[in-house]
């Protein structure tokens, strides 16, 4: 595992690690455990997997730092809240390694400010971590789910975007100080639908008229106005052109610009 001083996020992809820090990297390993991250509640279990470069199923040896694993890989949570390192290595060569890393419980001498998060799918929200009996808040962020991007609104700090499917996920802030502090906020994801009105309208050329989007999913419920056809304002008052068709009057939705809402209108 390769870490960089500032904020480092963990994920599997093609057998690498990727980090941030002002930039992406990636180390080509060897072995990959799978999951790189995950939750536990106290004694629950976490099935872990593993991948080599070279494929095929050669012999591991499992090794958890708290709880217990079997060498099938199935992971037992202790029964206290703390961060947990589970470790497989090739029994032909121990030295080539990889770990994953659980945090058990609701967390432990940390917390993340935000409380009861929902967010709509591909939504961003900056997260802020505090701890205690500690002089430092640097820290480092892991998600289950989702993108960790950098963010210095805080000491402790992270921008989430939200996965693109619906359900829920977990984001915990570990204390760089001392690795079994961390704070854990569970997210729950929403997809995001945009209805406008009004619909099937007639518009004399020239006029205007209101449009209003009922944006349900996000947390951020604004909206992009567009017309094809004529001018519509950032509040949604659009003035039909002077010709005769039809106009499309397409709502945005901020917090994933992919979603989007729609209405037809007949101009005479």
């Amino acid at each position: 595992m390769t870490r960089k001083a500032g904020w480092w996020a963990l994920g599997a992809v093609a057998g690498a690690v990727v980090l941030g820090c002002g930039g992406a990297s990636s180390v080509l390993k060897a072995i990959t455990v799978t999951p790189q991250f995950a939750v536990a509640d106290r004694a629950g279990t976490v099935n872990f997997t593993y991948s080599v470069v070279t494929g095929g199923r050669p012999d591991v040896v499992w090794s958890t730092s708290a709880g217990s694993i079997t060498q099938t890989g199935t992971f037992t949570a202790p029964n206290f809240d703390g961060f947990v390192e589970v470790r497989a290595a090739l029994q032909a060569e121990p030295a080539v390694s990889d770990s994953g890393f659980v945090a058990v419980g609701a967390g432990s001498g940390g917390f993340i400010l935000q409380e009861d998060v929902e967010l709509g799918i591909g939504e961003t929200m900056t997260l802020t971590a505090g701890f205690i009996d500690v002089t430092d808040d640097a820290c480092d962020w892991f998600t289950t789910q989702g993108v960790l991007k950098p963010s210095t609104a805080a000491a402790c700090a992270t921008l989430i975007e939200a996965p693109r499917t619906p359900g829920n996920f977990s984001v915990v802030a570990r204390n760089r100080q001392n690795d079994f502090i961390f704070g854990r906020r569970d997210i729950k994801v929403n997809a995001i639908s945009v209805a406008v009105s009004p619909q099937g309208i007639r518009v004399p050329g020239g006029e205007k008229r209101t449009f209003t989007a009922l944006v349900t999913g996000p947390r951020n419920t604004g909206v992009i106005w567009q017309a094809d056809r004529g001018f519509i304002t950032d509040e949604g008052e659009w003035t039909a052109p002077a010709t005769a068709g039809t106009a499309i009057i397409t709502a945005r939705s901020a917090a994933n610009p992919d979603v989007i809402g729609t209405a037809v209108v007949t101009v005479e």
